[in-house]
């Protein structure tokens, strides 16, 4: 029993500094500060960013068949994104939007900076909703700044 506990305790700090070390695999650290892209490069390059987490300059809209993400001067087929909403920061996401809008409605667009895990995907269509339609998804962690568009 003795062995086992000074084992335990011997192990114990090479766990901890394993821990805070970054992993092989990881090519910034966790804090880094990451730059803004601008959507279209991000929608553009699709492939490229898949899987990863972005920070982007983006309008979000609201429409009858679910929340979208674009930019109306990037051209291009299929650079919208269907949106969805971290689920342990969504209080924080919709108070920043809710902010944004101030009274106005919540189907105006506003331009965000946002931080979020960006995928490409086969849509499923099995609905007409952005969800199912979408080629795209992003799913938003932090949103740093929203203001309403004119």
């Amino acid at each position: 029993m003795i062995g086992v506990a000074a084992t335990l305790f011997w192990l114990q700090p090479q766990r901890t500094a394993t821990k805070q070390e970054p992993s092989a695999g990881c090519a910034e650290p966790a804090n880094a500060v990451r730059p803004i892209l601008a959507y279209c490069e991000l929608a553009n390059n699709a492939e490229k960013y898949n899987g990863q987490t972005v920070r982007v300059s983006v309008r979000l809209s609201w429409f009858t068949h679910g929340l979208v993400l674009f930019d109306p001067n990037c051209s291009g087929a299929n650079t919208q994104a269907a949106v969805f909403y971290d689920p342990f920061n969504t209080e924080e996401i919709e108070r920043a939007l809710r902010q944004a809008h101030g009274s106005g409605n919540w189907f105006d667009a506003v331009d965000i900076i946002a931080t979020g895990r960006f995928k490409k995907v086969t849509p499923s269509g099995r609905s007409d909703t952005i969800y199912d339609t979408a080629s795209l998804q992003f799913e938003i962690i932090k949103i740093e700044q929203a203001s309403k568009v004119d």
